[in-house]
């Protein structure tokens, strides 16, 4: 009879059904090839592209009687901005510029009737010529700046945006001075802010992802263009300039998210999931007759949503993606409609 219990216990092993194995529930995915990508996440804001726009100024002092524009609206070629009304001091520089030609004509007069009486030389006659020929030009110019009228019209010259208004209606403007300006609505461009450590990493051609940070806006593409080798005092970051092309849902003014793609190429990849860690090595579960088998790998690139897998795995082979935690190695697999 001392035999009699190891073999009852082998009987009742041997008949225990299959399914009494201890198993996990779990869920495959294939290793597999595609593109993987090396981004750098920054951060900017979009503007007009300062080339291709135009500043409006007052070649003579006026004051500004009204402005019929604001920042942000759109203006045909033509349209009225600004008017403005020539203030005492630009009537007086005309006058003066009047009376400058009216007395240099009255001596050019004055030495050609001496000259014909043999009582001013040639040299005198051409000096007050060349002084007459002067004050004249000297009026067409302060003509052209002043306009014809005392009250004038400033009209915009191209189709546009008006990025910026500097002064308000009632205000004086000096010659020279700035009054407001003009954007061309579709050529717009990002300066996003980069860690400094990042920028040689960076180099001018690179595609960005450019996606608007609040609701509706569809995402846009382009290209570095430019790369400003220094830190801006303020944000403590550097600058990297990237030129898009205006659409709907992309403002001047507004905040992006921009993802610079550094690198690109064809990876064997698995699902972010399948990849556990033991003592910070990481390892993945692979799937083979049924059950989970550790296998150890060398990861590189993780994008968020996968992991590049440099050495460990084959393409195809079949790893576990959920339920992977509670599995150990060898261990049943439970698939979805009850297959192993």
């Amino acid at each position: 009879m001392p035999l009699a219990r190891p073999l009852i216990l082998t009987m009742l092993l041997l008949s225990t059904p299959a399914w009494a194995a201890p198993s996990v529930l779990s869920r495959l995915a294939p290793a597999s090839t595609r593109t993987i990508q090396d981004t750098l996440t920054a951060f900017g804001t979009v503007e007009y592209a300062p080339e291709h726009g135009q500043t409006v100024d007052v070649q003579g002092e006026g004051l500004l009687r009204r402005v019929f524009v604001a920042a942000g609206q759109t203006v045909h070629k033509g349209d009225p901005l600004i008017e403005l009304e020539n203030t005492a001091n630009a009537r007086l520089e005309r006058r003066n510029a009047e009376i400058e030609v009216e007395f240099a004509g009255k001596e050019v007069k004055r030495l050609r009737d001496l000259r014909a009486r043999q009582l001013a030389t040639n040299a005198e006659v051409q000096a007050a010529d060349q002084a007459l020929a002067k004050a004249q030009a000297m009026l067409a110019s302060i003509r052209k700046r002043l306009g014809a009228s005392p009250v004038r019209t400033l009209r915009a010259d191209m189709d546009g945006v008006v990025e910026q208004v500097m002064l308000r209606a009632g205000e004086i403007a000096a010659p020279g001075t700035p009054l407001l300006r003009l954007a061309q609505g579709n050529r717009l461009r990002v300066r996003f802010g980069v860690e400094p450590e990042d920028i040689d990493r960076i180099r001018t051609g690179m595609p960005v992802r450019v996606q608007a940070l609040y609701t509706g806006a569809k995402p846009v593409t382009g290209a570095v263009r430019e790369i400003y080798r220094q830190v801006d005092p303020r944000t403590r970051l550097a600058e990297v300039v990237v030129p898009l092309a205006g659409g709907p849902g992309l403002l001047a003014n507004a905040m992006v998210r921009g993802e610079i793609i550094l690198s690109q190429a064809q990876a064997l990849t698995v699902p972010r999931s399948a990849v556990l860690y033991q003592q910070g090595r990481p390892y993945v579960f692979v799937a083979r007759q049924g059950r989970a088998w550790q296998r150890w790998v060398r990861i590189g690139q993780d994008t968020g949503q996968v992991i590049e897998i440099r050495a460990g795995l084959q393409p195809g082979e079949r790893v576990v993606i959920l339920g992977n935690y509670e599995l150990k190695n060898g261990m049943a697999l439970r698939l979805d409609g009850g297959k192993r």
